[in-house]
């Protein structure tokens, strides 16, 4: 008994084994994936806010090339500078010419002046020299001024108009919000998340934040300086478990897809041991039952014949007839045993071998009942055919098996005033034969068993049976594609077997 438990508890203490460190792995995986997570939108959130501050330097950098290029408001002329014969220009104010800012743009192989005599130049490459002088200006405003959030006032009517676009195109989280949103997507983050804006922060240190917004919040970025009113945000996402579970969705159904593999064996191994040990405790029985039924005639045949070796039985006639009558009768018993245990044999080869033909079932159960009235002549059998035309396709010595099985298995455990009733009927395409008797019934623990091979109900121990009677039957059903049903109480038992028509 220890001995079987043995290896069953080994593969429970592997499968708990194994199932404990994939909780383990999967754990650590969650932590370092939600690590993994933290430091992604971190980096997100830097590039959206990097990106969000170019679209607003775009803006800022288009609204002032067309304030340049507006002959209503700005000048742009050019002059040679005699010491080195470079192109300076100069861009300032209509309404205050004093207001200017000149510089010597590099302009690649472009040096061309802008003539005070515009007679001499047409209009369109006069326009080329100026877009390219505003354009080289704005470059220069966007690296100097908006990257480093100052502004210069080169003129005070550009420094004025600057400042005045700089407060116009502010920074917003509204503005910030589809820009993140659009990096999130690409990196398969769809987390809910919001803004937290503050005048004073830390950029290398995490501020400390209420426990409760932390609950909701688990995952909070460093912040970045906004050079606004909202000096320092950051975004606060809740609970990244979705995108986590979903980095770790092929980890965890290999996972369970091996812990399901594996309690599947265990419990096939487990069901297949107990299945083999009481198979074992048959068969013993069995072998216990034939010995028995082997011994006591053989034992009485043994003490006759040796009995009849004393000279007192060769003078008594009648006590010698006797003995031999004794030895004769337990030997045919014997030879009895014999055929039964050879029929059991022919049985197991009719399984493998049988040969199917349209049978007339009324015709073979009416001869089925005729053999056995011959047996037992007060038999009370109540049958019943529905269908009394109908024929199936079926090995009739197999059928016939199966019949007579059910019927004497009625006879032995009810006794000779067992009622039997029969009733055939075809229902969805199966012809559908019920057996039911008033015996004692089948007790509901033995049940779930009783078509097992060599399995015998203890209802009655002194009726004698090897437990393949039944087995037969299920066997029979199963070559036939058909199906069988039992039901049973103290008041009797019912068997249905299903032959496909």
């Amino acid at each position: 008994m220890k001995k079987s438990l043995i290896l069953p508890g080994l593969s429970m203490f592997a499968i708990l084994t194994l199932l404990g460190l994939q909780v383990y792995w999967i754990s650590s995986f969650y932590k370092t994936t939600q690590q993994i997570f933290e430091r992604e939108v971190n980096m997100v959130y830097e590039d959206a806010l990097k990106k969000e501050f170019q679209i607003r330097n775009d803006i800022i950098a288009n609204r002032l090339t067309k304030k340049l290029l507006d002959t209503n408001y700005i000048e742009i002329s050019s002059s040679i500078r005699e010491q080195d014969s470079v192109v300076v220009y100069k861009i300032r104010s209509v309404k205050d010419l004093n207001d200017a800012f000149s510089s010597s743009f590099s302009l690649n192989h472009f040096n061309k002046s802008l003539d005070a005599n515009r007679l001499q130049r047409d209009n369109e490459t006069e326009l080329s020299i100026k877009k390219q002088v505003v354009n080289r200006y704005v470059e220069m405003v966007k690296s100097e001024d908006l990257e480093n959030h100052i502004i210069f006032f080169r003129s005070q009517y550009l420094g004025n108009f600057l400042d005045t676009l700089k407060k116009e195109e502010y920074f917003d989280t509204l503005k910030l919000r589809p820009v993140l949103d659009q990096y999130l997507t690409k990196k398969n983050i769809h987390i809910p998340y919001k803004f937290y804006s503050a005048k004073t922060d830390s950029t290398v240190y995490s501020s400390n934040f209420p426990e409760e917004l932390k609950k909701e919040f688990p995952v909070i970025t460093r912040s970045l300086p906004t050079y606004s009113e909202q000096a320092y945000v950051r975004v606060l996402f809740k609970n990244p478990a979705s995108y986590i579970f979903n980095e770790m969705k092929i980890l965890i159904i290999c996972s369970f897809i091996l812990v399901i593999v594996l309690t599947t064996c265990l419990y096939q191994l487990i069901k297949n041991l107990n299945r083999e040990k009481r198979l074992s405790s048959i068969k013993n029985d069995f072998v216990s039952n034939i010995t028995h039924e082997f011994k006591t005639p053989l034992a009485t045949a043994v003490v006759a014949i040796e009995s009849l070796k004393n000279d007192v039985f060769f003078e008594d006639n009648e006590k010698r007839m006797r003995y031999l009558n004794h030895a004769g009768q337990e030997l045919q018993r014997i030879n009895t045993l014999t055929d039964k245990i050879l029929k059991l044999s022919l049985y197991e080869n009719e399984l493998q071998h049988f040969k199917k033909s349209n049978l007339n079932v009324d015709l073979l159960i009416r001869e089925q009942l005729e053999s056995l009235k011959t047996i037992y002549n007060d038999l009370g059998v109540n049958y019943i055919n529905m269908n009394s035309s109908i024929s199936i396709y079926a090995d009739p010595i197999q059928m016939e098996h199966a019949i007579s099985n059910i019927l004497e298995n009625s006879i032995k455990y009810g006794g000779l005033d067992v009622k039997i009733e029969i009733e055939i009927n075809a229902e969805n395409d199966y012809l559908v034969m019920t057996f039911s008797d008033n015996g004692p019934g089948i007790p509901a623990h033995d049940l779930a068993f009783i078509f097992d091979k060599f399995y015998r109900a203890n209802s009655n121990s002194n009726i004698k049976g090897y437990g393949l009677g039944l087995n037969y039957v299920k066997q029979i059903m199963h070559n036939h594609k058909g199906w069988y049903k039992v039901a049973s109480n103290e008041k009797g038992t019912t068997i249905i077997l299903g032959w496909p028509i």
